[in-house]
């Protein structure tokens, strides 16, 4: 799967969504938690990459499993909505 952090059409006020480019903040974020040198090469991978980054399944579900709780829900749910990981109750931009 491909996902752009930097561009994630972020819900910054309530119902009203921004382009923001954060592939910085979660390379950061996924660099902090990293538990194996995988995770510490797909961080740097994003941190690095300005622009689409291939990811496999298991490299998007450690993605969300280090952000969770580490950034905003509206981030975590840009990110999701890129992969079409969303539930339909959300808000759609």
């Amino acid at each position: 799967m491909t996902i752009d952090f930097t561009k994630l059409n972020v819900e910054t006020r309530i119902d009203c969504f921004d382009i923001l480019d954060l592939h910085e903040v979660v390379g950061e974020v996924v660099f902090a938690s990293a538990g194996t040198l995988a995770e510490d090469e797909l961080a740097r991978r994003i941190f690095k990459t300005e622009g689409p980054v291939e990811m496999t399944e298991k490299e998007y579900n450690d993605v969300l499993q280090s952000i969770n709780g580490k950034l905003a829900f509206r981030i975590i749910q840009a990110i999701r909505r890129q992969t079409g990981d969303t539930d339909e109750k959300e808000a759609k931009p």
